[in-house]
């Protein structure tokens, strides 16, 4: 596969030969590029300046079974054929990494997607002024799930959420999810509360 880039330094117009399937089953220096965004840096012919250039590449994971595509037009997948494999399509690399880690750390990301949405609305509605605009999953440390947090470009710290809180979400909303979603994100996680509330307001 052939992607094009024009230099933001001296507008040179770079064609660059690239895998599109990114393997990283059993290619552990591969998925650490991908983490640190390294895989998607390429160096202007021209100049040398770097670029840090996303492209629709689709990573896979054969023994944890999941794929995940950065498609920004979140067009839906119809090639994989695989009933158990997990399949996410993200609109960029952080969302990528985010899902990574997830799955490397065997959590369900519907419920990370939750956990985000709640995690966003406590501090803002206590704590006047604050307006997070990312947060994204980052680790397990613990027994506590980490999660790092962006106001704009700002880092504004870390949030821990214990596993006992995770499990205890689990229990009141894994009756609404759906095993063949592909887009889990924020809207999937407001879509999924107010199903929970809807069910508990008609009982």
């Amino acid at each position: 596969m052939q992607i094009t880039f024009k230099c933001k330094n001296c507008g040179e117009i770079n064609c660059v030969d690239v895998d599109d399937i990114l393997d990283i089953t059993s290619n552990q220096d591969l998925m650490k590029r991908i983490l640190d965004n390294s895989a998607f840096i390429f160096n202007c012919k021209k100049c040398q300046a770097e670029h840090n250039v996303i492209y629709n590449a689709l990573i896979e994971n054969n023994n944890l079974k999941y794929y995940i595509k950065i498609n920004t037009s979140n067009q839906l997948l119809a090639l994989m054929p695989e009933n158990d494999y997990k399949i996410r399509i993200v609109k960029d690399l952080n969302e990528a990494n985010e899902k990574i880690r997830c799955f490397n750390y065997l959590l369900d990301d519907r419920l990370v997607e939750i956990i985000k949405y709640l995690l966003k609305e406590n501090l803002e509605s206590n704590n006047e002024g604050l307006k997070i605009t990312e947060i994204y999953f980052f680790r397990v440390v613990d027994n506590n799930l980490e999660f790092v947090l962006f106001q704009d470009d700002d880092y504004k710290g870390i949030m821990r959420y214990s596993f006992t809180g995770y499990d205890h979400l689990n229990e009141i909303f894994k009756q609404y999810f759906d095993d063949n979603i592909q887009v889990v994100d924020r809207n999937y996680a407001i879509s999924i509360i107010a199903k929970a509330k809807e069910n508990q307001n008609n009982a």
